[in-house]
């Protein structure tokens, strides 16, 4: 849509990946190096054209970083903070393991 692309079901990818929308758009405007904000229906407007394959890429690497258990590799985690450390759950294995952050 001219200078802005709309990501229409990132409510939805968002509820898969049992993540806060606004945790995954932090990530993709920083490694997309632009801005966006979540309209009222739920769709994450991005400044800029990216292309449906580049959005992929980056929300693999969300899932590889945010999503996946390091330990037994299945996406059945959350996110906790204790303090001032955010810990990914697995409520699969159980393992717990402090988030690092990635680029």
């Amino acid at each position: 849509e001219g200078d802005k692309t709309t990501f229409i079901n990132f409510k939805q990818v968002c509820e898969l990946f049992r993540r806060e929308p606004s945790h995954v758009m932090k990530f993709l405007v920083k490694h997309l190096a632009t801005a966006g904000f979540i309209d009222p229906e739920g769709k994450l407007v991005l400044q800029g054209h990216f292309s449906e394959p580049q959005l992929r890429e980056l929300l693999g690497r969300y899932v590889e970083f945010y999503v996946k258990c390091p330990t037994c590799g299945r996406p059945d985690t959350r996110l906790v903070k204790k303090l001032r450390i955010v810990y990914m759950v697995c409520e699969a294995c159980g393992a717990e393991a402090p988030i690092k952050v990635k680029s």
